[in-house]
């Protein structure tokens, strides 16, 4: 136990997002406040012969308790132990204080703290990635940054009419194999990459099922381009606009070359000042933060989608439900590779009021019919 609470206090040390705490007390009515490291201490939880079953209740546990942002550092830990001895280590961390990549570098920078192995070099810190933004250095990325905002919205439709107080969220997860293999194909016949491939068919299948030709997408820019970010523990995740345009005048290939390169494009400015857009995209109904946005997409490198049991490799595996985490967006669409799955999770956001349980299965075959929409004209363009 000691081992791990040295490694975890040194962990705590190297990355200052893990010592940190927010105030809604600044100039801008938040102030980040970076404590000192010290020595982590964490209360082991004997456990028996049922070791995984208990961790998986544990971690559950942790991720339903709320942190208080002001008093609280935005992670918790719970040691499970047989014997006296630690057997895992459940984490919770707040979205603030890491995002996806972060959790990646957490994993690896614990398992060498505990093996013994030296860092080459510092962790770059939040605060010195915020000073090189905020530098002079930076004012023309910044500038144009803001235009390709002005430049996207102005072009893009306006938002849909947003759910009343009885939105409910409706979910769905796709997992199959032999589109994955399809999508792979078709990214090297086009020479372009997956993510590309995936939004593409996406767009198409937003198109085909709302009727319209151009569509405002939130790209989920992941802003770790440069050496010192790609050691940055910290939430780097900001969406960036990508106006798609489905004419049904191009073929696919065009199509999806262009959405390649476009997005190229978006994502180098997927790095900005919120305060800097805020004032512009209010006046086209939208927000610095994604707020106002109608269709976000999430390509994930390896998502967190454990396929279900009984799933075979050579079959296509769609599941609809009536719950999800409500993320405040129409449509929400992640998507990665998993092993050898393409996994897509796909999240609507419905107004309930005045509809009954008819209105809840129709919803739940909407979901079920766009994923599979999507799983069939990504065949089809992939076997052709």
């Amino acid at each position: 136990m000691a081992d791990l609470e040295t490694a975890l206090s040194l962990l705590a040390e190297r990355h200052e997002s893990l010592r940190t705490k927010f105030r809604r007390s600044g100039p801008r009515g938040i102030e980040q406040e970076v404590w000192a490291s010290g020595l982590i201490r964490l209360e082991p939880l004997e456990v028996g012969g049922e070791a995984e079953q208990k961790a998986a209740e544990v971690a559950a546990g942790l991720a339903s308790q709320p942190f208080d942002l002001a008093s609280d550092f935005l992670w918790r830990a719970v040691a499970l132990c047989q014997d006296g001895k630690p057997h895992h280590l459940c984490l919770s961390v707040h979205h603030m204080a890491a995002d996806r990549v972060s959790l990646g570098l957490l994993h690896d920078d614990l398992c060498s703290l505990l093996a013994g192995r030296p860092f080459e070099a510092a962790a770059a810190t939040p605060r010195a990635v915020a000073e090189t933004q905020q530098s002079k250095a930076w004012a023309a990325r910044r500038a144009t940054a803001v235009e390709h905002w002005r430049r996207t919205l102005k072009a893009a439709p306006p938002p849909l009419p947003p759910a009343g107080p009885r939105a409910a969220m409706f979910s769905g997860t796709l997992r199959s194999a032999p589109a994955l293999h399809a999508a792979n194909a078709l990214a090297d016949r086009l020479d372009i990459s997956l993510h590309s491939v995936l939004l593409a068919v996406l767009c198409e299948t937003l198109a085909e099922q709302t009727g319209e030709e151009r569509l405002l997408i939130g790209l989920m820019a992941g802003n770790r381009n440069d050496p010192a970010s790609r050691t940055l523990v910290a939430s780097q995740n900001q969406l960036v606009p990508y106006l798609a345009e489905v004419d049904g005048k191009s073929d696919f290939d065009t199509f999806a070359r262009q959405v390649y390169w476009k997005t190229l494009l978006a994502y180098r400015h997927g790095s900005f000042d919120v305060d800097d857009v805020e004032p512009l995209a209010q006046k086209y109904g939208r927000y610095g933060n994604g707020d106002g946005f109608d269709y976000i997409f999430n390509f994930d490198q390896s998502p967190a989608m454990p396929a279900a049991g009984g799933y075979t490799s050579h079959e296509s595996e769609i599941q609809v439900r009536s719950d999800g985490r409500d993320l405040g967006y129409p449509l929400y669409f992640q998507t990665g590779r998993s092993n050898d799955l393409l996994c897509c999770q796909l999240s609507l956001r419905k107004e309930m009021d005045g509809l009954s349980n008819e209105g809840e299965a129709q919803f739940l075959q909407e979901t079920r019919v766009f994923l599979d929409k999507f799983r069939r004209s990504l065949m089809e363009r992939g076997n052709a």
